[in-house]
């Protein structure tokens, strides 16, 4: 912002310096616009569409609960597939396998095995 403003007050010293009118720069004059031709900007600008409406717009609607509820029992029951899914993967594991000792030490930073392999799961459906 201070370079525009820089850049303003050198454009200001060039047209208001002495070399400047010597050189027959004038610089642009700015005169308040008239309210005639400020009604005539204003028709025009109505012109082309009706004006934005002052009254305030009203909310959008919340989420609607039943449309909640029926995610909320999907969620519930992907969740309860993939704990099936993770207990079937879980019982059929070997733990000496290399499978099954790499399974160990990746649950270890889990609070349980299910979780792990549920974690396993979903990552591997994605």
């Amino acid at each position: 912002m201070d370079s525009v403003e820089s850049l303003l007050a050198e454009l200001r010293h060039q047209y208001s310096s002495p070399a400047a009118k010597d050189l027959g720069v004038t610089p642009p004059e700015t005169k308040a616009p008239s309210p005639a031709s400020l009604d005539q900007l204003l028709a025009s600008l109505e012109a082309f569409g009706p004006a934005v409406s002052s009254s305030p717009v009203a909310p959008a609607p919340g989420p609607n609960p039943e449309i909640q509820g029926l995610l909320r029992q999907q969620q519930q029951a992907q969740q309860q597939q993939i704990m099936a899914q993770a207990q079937a993967w879980l019982e059929k594991l070997d733990p000496l396998s290399s499978e099954g000792l790499w399974f160990t030490e990746f649950a270890k930073k889990y609070p349980s095995p299910l979780l792990a392999a549920m974690e396993l799961l979903q990552h591997q459906e994605r």
